[in-house]
């Protein structure tokens, strides 16, 4: 409530000063009106401006009470076990989706195919699929190898393996 105050009350003094001003033909009016206004504005911005302030205390204070509660061996531990749990999920979606499509492909049913997912992550920034291992069950067992080999390498363009059961 104070700051709507602050800026109705300087919006006030900024219209009463601009009116005092010399006149606007007047290099120097013009300019006063300029400092007048730029004023104005900080004073609008003046708590975003304390945030800012603030903010590098704020994470030191924050950084100090995250390094009392843990121990750095553990954070690396939590960040890996997060990034293995986030590709687990990533691969499984891709296998679900994967048999799913092909499933439809071949007429047959999505639980007939199981799939197992071999990825290069040697490089942090790529997820690349290296080979995939089909185990066809089921109905998917009596499509001709050849077929199913052809349609996974069009679909994830990776080497693709066979595995009758």
């Amino acid at each position: 409530m104070t700051y709507i105050k602050e800026i109705i009350f300087s919006a006030i003094v900024c219209g009463f000063l601009s009116e005092l001003s010399p006149g606007k033909e007047r290099k120097s009016g013009k300019i006063f009106k300029y400092i007048v206004s730029i004023v104005f504005l900080l004073i609008l911005l003046s708590p975003l401006i304390n945030i800012i302030k603030d903010l590098p205390k704020n994470l030191t204070e924050n950084e100090l009470n995250y390094n009392e509660n843990s121990h750095v061996g553990e954070t690396i531990g939590n960040i890996k076990e997060e990034y293995t749990k986030s590709f687990e999920v990533i691969s499984a979606e891709i296998c679900k989706t994967t048999a799913k499509m092909a499933a439809d492909n071949f007429k047959v049913s999505e639980n007939d195919f199981n799939l197992k997912l071999l990825v290069d992550v040697s490089d942090e920034n790529k997820y690349q699929i290296k080979e995939i291992a089909v185990y066809p069950t089921g109905n998917a067992a009596k499509i001709k190898k050849e077929d199913l080999v052809k349609y996974f390498k069009s679909i994830l363009h990776c080497e693709v393996k066979i595995v009758l059961q």
